[in-house]
């Protein structure tokens, strides 16, 4: 039996042929997420997750670039999980701001 160690390191994406970014960080009203890789938008979906784990936002993505608005979200430290159908293929840390 192998023991295999799989690290999670911020910015290192579950899926080597897709990259997504979000800029501009810190997100003070709004950002734009970038998912770049031979992706067919209309199955992407992103899913916002505070720190305990709890599902906050749920959508679907607009083409090459999605609007993530901030809303009435909190500040603190957010996790965007980017799924290809119901593949995940990226997390990124969020920051929101004031």
């Amino acid at each position: 039996n192998k023991i295999v160690n799989v690290n999670c390191r911020e910015g290192e994406f579950l899926a080597e042929n897709y990259s997504v970014e979000i800029f501009p960080m810190p997100i003070q009203s709004g950002a734009t997420i970038v998912v770049s890789g031979d992706v067919n938008y209309s199955d992407l979906q992103f899913q916002l997750f505070d720190l305990s784990g709890k599902l906050i936002q749920q959508f679907g993505a607009d083409g090459i670039s999605t609007t993530l608005n901030k809303g009435s979200l909190k500040s603190g430290l957010y996790l965007l999980k980017t799924m290809l159908v119901d593949q995940p293929i990226g997390i990124n840390k969020i920051l929101m701001v004031d």
